[in-house]
């Protein structure tokens, strides 16, 4: 993984702004597969680097008993801009 960034806890932000920030039930987030495309935020922890919202195609998974849920593998959809 790239030291300069790396993935936001959405439930986390939605738990900090619950009106104005989605998120999917957690049985739809956990239930995704491969060819699922998803949307991720990428935070840069560069100094003065903004962070991105992307999107990934799932192209597959893994269980693990040391994790809740699935680890999860997949392709950037789009081109970032800082990251």
């Amino acid at each position: 993984m790239n030291p300069d960034y790396e993935l936001a806890n959405c439930e986390d932000l939605a738990a900090l702004s619950p009106a104005t920030f989605e998120l999917l039930p957690a049985e739809i987030r956990y239930a995704c597969k491969a060819g699922d495309v998803v949307k991720l935020i990428f935070c840069d922890m560069r100094p003065g680097i903004p962070g991105e919202r992307m999107w990934v195609e799932i192209t597959g998974s893994e269980s693990n008993p040391w994790w809740q849920g699935d680890k999860y593998f997949g392709v950037l959809r789009n081109q970032p801009a800082f990251i």
